[in-house]
């Protein structure tokens, strides 16, 4: 299936063609003069394994248009645990779908200013319509926002694992029939007779209502459209002259459907007459501008629908409230048309003028020039970054993504004291340690340290401390094979290093902070991951720093034994007494606060109000975003654009144990089925490998799909523990002031596509508020689940009210992908 859109805005019509199952799909962008490039990997990621169908709007309505691509994902997570998926997610790594991933599920593509798009179908909850063939963008509720209808449905359910399984039991030799026709005859029978032990998969029309703040909402029932059957061609049209559109569709072996459409507020209808053959001015574009609103956008457009084609007709909500009115049209050969004094609830029929103004391709348009924060100087540093190959997957087979790509660190300071901030850049195992001494230009000198790491530097620390003239620590991580030491020091010539504590297995972020509110400091350690036991960690500590030499803080440290993963950690004074707090984020568990009580730490996340927000925090960061005076809490978390979901009543939970060797700790992923009760939600085959036992609780796909964990695991199931998640949101937690209560509010959505790790607080475009720069993406990923890596370099604007807003990468300059974990800030040029 292909379509003709208008996909960069240029005027030009550009090519979207879905290829089920086999090739990934491909996109053509035109060049105007008849030429087509395809898009690159770089602007698109990810697309639907097996697309049968492609859509597009503007779905938030920010002037760019978005694409909607349909697979095969039940909504059902019982259904979805029987059949059989396209691909065989235990081999489908990403490096075998090529660059480009093909994901199995629906994909839901916003486009960014910079021309690149971000799959974003389970933060906006359009994922799953079953087995589909046809979506289609129709502002159904005439609100001014997109939504989405989805025709679905096939006569047998031919993934359903154990029909699949039954037939492969029925196999037999043919070898008894010599004659060729009696062959093929009962061949043929015996197809059919497999064919009907399939289960039928009649389906309704799924309905999603768009509400506007990114996300949409199931209505399938609510709208009417639950009817069963086996819909495939859909079309548009405004069949009885109301206004709105109304559908029909074919419905297999069956009547056609035909939908009649009962929206009741105000609507403008238009027909364009074109000139020459195009009649119907296919390729033209239309523009509803609002006086009270955003501009409405709709194209012109010819089939480019599974089996179908629409009417030609164009469909503009009018607002509730009475507003000046305009249409444009930029019509296909060039020219250009406004029409004032547009009335709701009327229609239009406008001809094409034969002579009117042209408009010009947006190629040859002049481009405003616009100011950037950020310039990329990175190739005057000539930076690579080698990181050792890694399977975590055969050290633990169950994990969800892997645990040995966490780094690396990076810091900023005056190194060797010459006035000039430095650059300080870790490695992964068996990589050097950089530093690129800064000389007030855009050009540092680079100096490798000699020595190779024998594993991934987690923290970064550098600077010149009371009673150790140079200090540069260095927190490795114990992970991929055993270091000398979690943590230790080395000089800036790099020749060499020495343990801090040899008794440290492996380590997480560190901060530096004065305990004491004076200027003897205090380390903050995290404790490494156990190899093979995620999510299982070595004890967090605290050691003062005294005449030079780090010694534990017994009694603090009793405090940190028992903290989950850490992930992130900064010192803070939060109530203003002259003693930094100590917040830690932590993983499976809520970002954990330690009040600073003359020296003495005491925890304090309940009384303040953050137990209950359970998560996978990772950086941390804090400023005063409101302007009250205190510092609030700037918390990553793993984002909400992922299969995983948690709220407060159902939280997410990863059970966890030895069940089958004690070695290793095996990890299952649940999800709930009548209404509390546990259920993995991952396939029984990728379960099988790791855990056998599982099979001898049940005989069917179906019997696992309804079975508890409890009743899958058996006699195994006290072994297990549980830890959990009770929001995956990125969040801000403000400082309400005196008496320590921090109230929750999530950042901006698109934060909330990609986890976020590296997070700096600072005022970078010189308005006197606090801003915000988080680093984000997770591709490496378990096998056959889809990178969490629509994110980059994010810069967040505030206004000194609490409000953020997201820079553009056009705005920002920061142009970054790939897998960001760390940022750190500094005066690299001494601009000011």
């Amino acid at each position: 299936m292909a379509t003709f859109r208008d996909i960069n805005g240029d005027h030009s019509p550009d090519i979207y063609i879905c290829n089920d199952y086999w090739t990934p799909d491909r996109i053509w962008i035109n060049d105007g003069s008849g030429s087509f490039d395809e898009l690159s990997v770089e602007l698109l990621k990810k697309t639907s394994a097996s697309s049968m169908g492609v859509d597009f709007a503007d779905v938030d309505l920010d002037g760019d248009l978005d694409g909607f691509i349909v697979d095969m994902l039940s909504r059902d997570l019982q259904v979805r645990k029987r059949q059989q998926p396209a691909f065989n997610p235990l081999f489908m790594e990403p490096s075998l779908s090529g660059n480009r991933q093909q994901v199995m599920h629906n994909t839901l593509l916003l486009q960014k200013s910079d021309g690149s798009f971000a799959d974003v179908a389970y933060f906006a909850g359009v994922e799953a319509s079953d087995w589909s063939w046809s979506p289609v963008f129709m502002d159904v509720d005439l609100d001014g926002y997109a939504d989405l209808l989805i025709s679905a449905g096939y006569p047998h359910d031919v993934q359903d694992l154990d029909a699949i399984q039954l037939i492969q039991s029925k196999q037999h030799s043919w070898d008894r029939f010599k004659d060729p026709a009696a062959l093929r005859e009962a061949f043929a029978k015996e197809l059919m007779e497999h064919y009907r032990l399939y289960p039928d998969l009649d389906l309704p029309v799924v309905a999603y209502r768009n509400s506007g703040n990114g996300k949409f909402e199931d209505v399938t029932a609510s709208w009417g459209t639950d009817i069963p059957g086996i819909h495939q061609g859909f079309a548009t049209a405004d069949l009885d002259g109301d206004g709105d559109l109304d559908l029909i569709l074919n419905s297999l072996n069956a009547a056609p459907l035909l939908l009649k459409n009962n929206a009741s507020r105000p609507r403008i209808k238009l027909r364009l007459r074109g000139q020459s053959s195009n009649t119907q001015a296919i390729g033209a574009k239309v523009f509803l501008k609002q006086e009270n609103g955003p501009d409405l956008c709709s194209e012109v457009f010819a089939g480019g629908r599974y089996l179908s084609g629409s009417d030609t007709e164009i469909v503009f909500a009018a607002g509730e409230k009475q507003q000046d009115l305009a249409v444009e049209i930029h019509w296909p050969l060039g020219g250009f048309s406004r029409m004032d004094n547009i009335q709701p609830n009327h229609g239009y029929v406008v001809e094409e003028p034969e002579n009117n103004t042209t408009i010009s391709k947006r190629g040859s348009e002049a481009i405003e020039t616009m100011a950037v924060l950020f310039e990329d100087i990175s190739e005057s540093l000539a930076l690579t970054f080698n990181e050792a190959d890694s399977n975590d997957f055969s050290r633990q087979p169950l994990l969800p993504f892997q645990l040995s790509h966490r780094g690396p660190g990076i810091a900023i300071g005056d190194l060797n004291q010459d006035g000039w901030d430095d650059i300080w850049i870790g490695s992964g195992r068996g990589g050097q340690l950089r530093t690129f001494f800064g000389n007030g230009e855009d050009s540092p000198r680079l100096e490798k340290w000699p020595v190779p790491l024998p594993d991934d530097s987690m923290g970064l620390l550098m600077g010149y401390l009371i009673g150790k003239p140079e200090l540069n620590l260095i927190g490795l991580a114990g992970y991929e094979q055993v270091a000398p030491s979690g943590l230790v020091t080395g000089k800036s010539d790099g020749l060499d290093w020495e343990s801090v504590d040899a008794s440290i297995p492996g380590a997480g972020p560190m901060a530096l902070g004065p305990l004491n509110g004076r200027g003897e400091l205090s380390l903050f350690l995290a404790g490494g991951i156990k190899p093979g036991h995620y999510p299982a960690v070595h004890p967090s500590t605290l050691m003062a720093l005294r005449n030079g030499l780090f010694t534990t803080d017994k009694r603090n440290s009793t405090l940190m034994g028992g903290l989950s993963m850490v992930k992130g950690v900064v010192w803070s004074d939060l109530n203003n007494d002259g003693f930094p707090e100590l917040i830690v984020g932590t993983e499976w568990g809520p970002v954990r606060v330690f009040e600073n009580r003359s020296g003495s730490l005491f925890d304090v996340t309940e009384p303040w109000g953050l137990a209950g927000f359970k998560g996978l925090w990772n950086g941390i960061a804090t400023a005063d975003l409101d302007g009250n005076g205190y510092p609030d809490i700037i918390a990553g978390n793993w984002g909400l654009n992922s299969s995983w979901r948690a709220t407060t009543s159902h939280p997410f939970r990863l059970f966890h144990g030895t069940f089958s060797n004690p070695a290793v700790t095996d990890l299952i992923e649940t999800d709930y089925q009548f209404d509390l009760e546990m259920t993995p939600s991952r396939m029984l085959d990728e379960l099988g490998l790791s855990l056998p036992f599982i099979y001898q609780n049940i005989r069917h796909y179906r019997d696992y799909s309804e079975a508890s964990l409890q009743k899958l695991t058996g006699k195994r199931f006290p072994l297990g523990r549980i830890s959990e998640a009770s929001t995956f949101a990125s969040m801000v937690f403000f400082n309400e002031g005196p008496g320590g209560v921090f109230r929750a509010k999530e950042l901006p959505a698109e934060v909330q596509w990609a986890p976020v790790y590296g997070v700096q607080a600072a005022d970078f475009n010189g308005d006197g508020f606090e801003d915000l720069i988080l680093c984000q993406n997770q591709s490496r990923t378990r096998p056959g689940w889809s990178r969490q890596d629509n994110g980059g370099a994010l810069l967040l604007q505030g206004d000194g009210k609490g409000g953020l807003r997201v820079l553009s990468s056009m705005e920002s300059g920061l142009l970054v992908s790939g897998d960001l974990r760390s940022a750190a800030l500094g005066d690299i040029n001494n601009d000011g």
